[in-house]
């Protein structure tokens, strides 16, 4: 495994990097050493990658909330159901 960048920039461009594809299947592949998951669309296996192995965390910004998703799309959501934004 290779140094894992520190800062959200760093990392976006680090994961641009990893371009490459399973041979016959087509699919990208997770860049972490020992995980095998692999993703027909390369933004799927970043999100993975970001969520799980760099453990990035997303919070709800209303006040009097702070609940944290995995994914980005998934506080977007919640603030437009739960708190109607």
């Amino acid at each position: 495994m290779h140094p894992i960048p520190t800062d959200h920039a760093a990392k976006k461009l680090h994961l641009r990097t990893h371009n490459e594809r399973d041979g016959a299947a087509g699919r990208f592949l997770c860049t972490w050493t020992g995980c095998t998951e692999s993703y027909a669309h390369k933004d799927n296996r970043n999100k993975h990658v970001m969520s799980v192995h760099w453990e990035v965390k997303f919070q709800c910004d209303v006040s009097g909330c702070g609940r944290v998703y995995a994914r980005e799309h998934e506080v977007t959501r919640h603030k437009r159901t739960e708190h109607h934004r």
